[in-house]
């Protein structure tokens, strides 16, 4: 029997969190699901622990990777996942008993949403109104949620892998904008207590990390923008990324040629998309002397 449920983890130097957040999913797969951990590279024996695991629950694959970030080690997962839907979590976290149950009764459209005030089913021609209401650019981590694997096998959606910030949220939005549909539900029994990796936590992001998960992010809100407070707020949020990146490149010391790239990054892919609407007045401050830096 084909499992209908397909739970993704990353793994990556886990071991201090591994059991508590193992203990809380092992419990609770459907008895027609399946559990792939993806070991990324991993220095601890977080590796060791993966097999162990398998060894005593059929239920388990493991994959054993080199070090590529949380959006590669994902992909590996999709790889292999032969569920209807796909779930994703994070090493650090925990699920409460009943958190998949939840998910797969509300799986009636393709893509279902936990934790939102509005308990609503849009359709495809509302997802911008969906995007608003529910702050979802905030909101586009890829747990508390179900994805459809078809839809993500026939749009050949992946997590992009050239760089290590804001590639679950490029995911997300770049599956938003096939679907045709989307549940929004109340109940969320996700338990998030961290970043991916203790590697992560607290990083000072490389600068040109920063810019392509934005540029990114542009490309995959287009089908959204029609909506003014989509615009308003992703435009705001893509002009606090870049100043964010901006800032990197000096608290990490670039040299001369590396500062040069960045400039030249935001000055051919991002200002040209970015609006003084929706801003500030120090984001909008921020945004003219970008302009002029260029």
């Amino acid at each position: 029997m084909t499992p209908e449920l397909s739970i993704i983890i990353p793994l990556y130097n886990a071991a201090l969190t591994f059991d508590p957040c193992l203990d809380s999913i092992v419990k609770q797969i459907p008895d027609n699901g399946e559990l792939i951990l993806v070991d990324d590279g991993s220095t601890d024996d977080t590796a060791a622990r993966c097999d162990a695991l398998a060894e005593d629950n059929h239920c388990v694959k493991v994959i054993h990777t080199p070090n590529g970030g949380p959006g590669a080690a994902r992909n590996r997962g999709l790889e292999i996942a032969t569920g209807e839907w796909i779930a994703f979590v994070d090493a650090d976290d925990t699920c409460e008993d009943g958190y998949f149950v939840q998910l797969l009764e509300a799986a009636d459209a393709d893509l279902i949403i936990q934790g939102q005030e509005k308990h609503l089913r849009y359709e495809k021609a509302d997802i911008p109104r969906a995007i608003a209401e529910n702050a979802l650019l905030e909101k586009g981590s890829p747990w508390g949620k179900l994805f459809r694997k078809r839809l993500i096998v026939e749009k050949g959606i992946r997590f992009p892998e050239n760089y290590r910030y804001g590639e679950d949220t490029v995911f997300f939005l770049r599956y938003l904008g096939v679907c045709e549909n989307i549940r929004c539900i109340g109940e969320c029994g996700y338990r998030y207590a961290g970043a991916y990796g203790s590697g992560l936590s607290g990083k000072t992001h490389e600068s040109l990390d920063l810019l392509h998960y934005v540029n990114d992010s542009l490309e995959a809100i287009q089908p959204f923008l029609g909506n003014r407070e989509v615009a308003r707020r992703h435009n705001a949020k893509c002009v606090f990324y870049v100043k964010r990146a901006w800032n990197n490149m000096h608290i990490l010391g670039y040299d001369r040629e590396r500062r040069k790239a960045v400039v030249d990054y935001l000055r051919i892919h991002i200002l040209p998309h970015l609006k003084l609407t929706g801003l500030n007045s120090r984001e909008t401050l921020y945004l003219v002397l970008f302009h002029l830096a260029r």
